[in-house]
């Protein structure tokens, strides 16, 4: 298999709980991806947390 996609492909067509598995992963994944790039860091907080020592 040249990519991960064809893997994946693969793995779906031989095992139908592992692709329900990879589906729900691959939602999440997409959703979180999504809100990550859409949360702003209010610049206060970028000062505020890099002199945080959290040792």
């Amino acid at each position: 298999m040249k990519t991960w996609n064809d893997y994946k492909d693969h793995v779906k067509t031989v095992d139908p709980v592992t692709a329900r598995d990879m589906e729900e992963i691959e939602s999440i994944s997409s959703t979180t991806s999504a809100m990550i790039k859409q949360h702003q860091i209010p610049k206060h907080y970028l000062i505020f947390s890099s002199i945080l020592d959290y040792s």
